[in-house]
């Protein structure tokens, strides 16, 4: 059996998703995953939490100046974007097939479900259809 793929992420980038979820219910939450890639793997530091403009609960949209601005941030301090983020307010860690069809300006998805009390992150390789799920890895703040 091959070794699934990973994604390293800082503690601290995880619990900024979570916190966003919950407070967010019941919309979806979103925003932008930051950090330094080594060849096809990476390493979230931050998770970043952007406006939501989508005219759905079950929906996001990025907020395009927050984005803009959040990137530009990202670069000036030596960082990049290495994906987003969203919640599903009321569902599993797993991509919907809206998720699956939308354009992916990035390499790396992570997904938060919300499902029966608990909260559960997931990340997923958006490269490739359907999406590929990686280990996800806790490195030290």
């Amino acid at each position: 059996m091959s070794a699934r793929a990973a994604v390293c992420a800082h503690p601290t980038a995880l619990a900024t998703c979570l916190r966003a979820a919950a407070v967010a219910q019941p919309r979806e939450a979103c925003g932008l995953l930051l950090g330094r890639t080594a060849g096809r793997c990476g390493t979230v530091t931050q998770a970043v939490e952007l406006a939501n403009r989508a005219a759905s609960d079950e929906r996001f949209e990025l907020d395009a100046r927050e984005h803009l601005a959040t990137e530009l941030d990202a670069a000036r301090r030596g960082l990049s974007v290495l994906g987003t983020w969203h919640s599903h307010a009321n569902g599993p860690a797993t991509p919907s097939a809206l998720d699956e069809h939308g354009a992916c300006a990035y390499p790396l998805a992570w997904i938060v479900g919300l499902e029966h009390g608990e909260a559960l992150v997931r990340a997923y390789d958006t490269r490739e259809r359907p999406w590929r799920e990686l280990a996800l890895r806790m490195e030290p703040a």
